[in-house]
């Protein structure tokens, strides 16, 4: 008789097992692999093609730990544009063409709103679902999206305009006098823009304990939502191992520290001393019922704002490192729509049609999240592309991959090059068939994205306006996967950049502009009130 799956599980745990407990395991792990291999041809349906896997782990050991969206990249050059993967017997679609991805994940929305949501996560790291974009579609998800959607109609409004100028014109400041901190000045802004936003706290050095501690845990939760995160998101029956194992342990911390920064922050804004400032927290807290606080569900925006916004504003950078063509037409557009006398500001925003072409240009180039998040497929389905029939198994991964969609050289010649003119028409106005992958698709798109477009918006204008921005001497520009970061949201390495005052003028008006604008937060910040 086979051992008992416990005696393997601590077998395992302790590093002594015994042959038949191995025996036993194997033949676990076979038969699982079996019965995925057979639900995968089931009814002899195919499959997207795809490399060719191993017995029992399929493409596991083929798929890389870093650069997901390069690898991708290869096997639709090879395959096409769209491929299936095995990874120990969960498929995975891979969909590197645009217009099958706008197909499935947008107008097939219903059947591809799923979230493949991995055991460390779903258990340890967010039981609650608090981070509910990463979450499956239930209540938590439509409440949060609903309540996010309410928030940004202000933001669409323009009701931050004056907190993103603020901001703004802080981290100008902080680049003319110590522009070698240029990359770090970037984090500060995207935080205190997000925290000023949601809990009316604001971060003026970027040295405090409260910025570093959420930068932290935006780190971990990037971890936590991949499968590097734990074991157990690659072999989950090893979850049945008791006691105190690395990713309970891992978790529980994450947990204790997001829920202390969190609550203290909310509390602040709440009830205590930023209680004056009509903040997201209170708004949100304006909803909260007997089913639970919802001001908990604020915490996603702190990750996901933060990140893209940070990348965002970091590729622009590395845009005038590589390809520096551009950057005299987008400040001769400002000049002549601003002159030499006072600071651009979003009443600006369209009479810059360039200055418009370049963020729609840093956001295709280089996106912030390159292999796209993953969605989940909730029925079978079957689609047709390029007069074959695939078969889309339900429970699939299915992610639509923008650093392929966004370089395919049928819409974008010379996709590698940063050329915002491709955005623009024969009369140099703004092309109006403009479409982006960089916030998701469907159901699952990101409701952050006017922030994040603001944010991008006004510090482009302010730093072309402001500098020449060039390259350091010596230093060897690259924009491929050398220069970015091998995590989840591949934001690039630091790299130096010079920021060099365009004139005595242009250094004298924006530190006046600066010392007499409004610094008052709640006079930054008005939120319309709950009902």
């Amino acid at each position: 008789m086979s051992p008992p799956i416990a005696e393997i599980l601590l077998g395992l745990r302790t590093g002594v097992c015994t042959n038949s407990q191995l025996g036993a395991l194997g033949a676990c792990v076979f038969f699982i692999g079996a019965l995925a291999y057979i639900r995968a041809s089931s009814l002899g349906r195919k499959l997207p093609p795809g490399p060719r896997g191993i017995p029992l782990l399929g493409n596991v050991l083929q798929v890389p730990t870093a650069h997901l969206a390069t690898y991708f990249r290869v096997l639709c050059k090879k395959y096409g544009g769209i491929v299936s993967l095995n990874l120990l017997g969960t498929t995975v679609i891979v969909i590197g063409d645009g217009a099958l991805a706008k197909e499935l994940m947008d107008k097939r929305s219903a059947k591809y709103s799923g979230r493949p949501v991995e055991p460390y996560m779903s258990r340890y790291a967010d039981p609650d679902e608090k981070y509910w974009g990463f979450s499956n579609p239930g209540e938590t998800f439509r409440l949060g999206r609903k309540l996010a959607n309410q928030v940004m109609a202000g933001v669409r409004a323009g009701r931050s305009h004056s907190l993103h100028r603020y901001e703004s014109m802080l981290t100008l400041q902080h680049i003319i006098e110590k522009p070698t901190g240029w990359y770090h000045h970037i984090d500060r802004f995207a935080t205190s823009m997000i925290v000023s936003a949601m809990f009316g706290v604001r971060f003026t050095t970027g040295k405090e304990k409260t910025m570093m501690d959420i930068v932290q845990l935006n780190d971990e939760f990037g971890l936590s939502i991949s499968n590097a995160a734990s074991i157990i998101n690659i072999f989950p029956f090893l979850d049945y191992i008791p006691g105190p194992m690395p990713w309970r342990r891992r978790a529980a911390e994450f947990r204790k520290k997001e829920e202390t920064v969190y609550a203290n922050l909310a509390r602040q804004a709440i009830e205590g001393e930023n209680s004056s400032i009509e903040n997201w927290a209170q708004y949100f807290a304006g909803k909260d019922n007997d089913n639970g606080d919802h001001r908990e569900l604020l915490n996603l925006f702190a990750i996901a704002a933060a990140h893209s916004t940070a990348t965002g504003l970091q590729v622009f950078v590395l845009a005038c490192m590589c390809h520096q063509e551009w950057i005299r037409p987008a400040q001769a557009q400002i000049d002549a729509v601003v002159g030499p006398t006072r600071l651009p500001n979003f009443s600006d925003r369209e009479k810059m049609p360039y200055i418009e072409a370049v963020c729609r240009e840093v956001l295709r180039w280089r996106p912030a999240a390159r292999f796209g998040i993953p969605h989940k497929a909730t029925a079978d389905d079957i689609v047709q592309y390029n007069g074959k029939e695939y078969y889309i198994p339900k429970d699939s991964t299915v992610i639509g991959v923008p650093w392929i969609i966004e370089h395919d050289p049928v819409f974008y010649p010379d996709p590698d090059t940063f050329k915002p003119e491709r955005w623009l028409d024969a009369n140099g106005q703004l092309r109006e068939d403009y479409s982006t992958t960089a916030f998701g698709w469907g159901r699952r798109t990101c409701p952050g994205s006017p922030f994040a477009e603001r944010s991008l918006w006004i510090n482009v204008v302010l730093w072309l306006w402001t500098f020449d921005i060039g390259r350091a001497p010596g230093y060897n520009y690259v924009s491929d996967d050398s220069a970015f970061l091998p995590d989840f949201g591949t934001a690039p390495k630091p790299f130096p950049a010079i920021f060099k005052l365009r004139s005595t003028q242009h250094e004298m008006i924006a530190k006046q502009e600066w010392q007499e604008s409004e610094k008052d937060l709640a006079a930054l910040l008005p939120m319309p009130k709950a009902s």
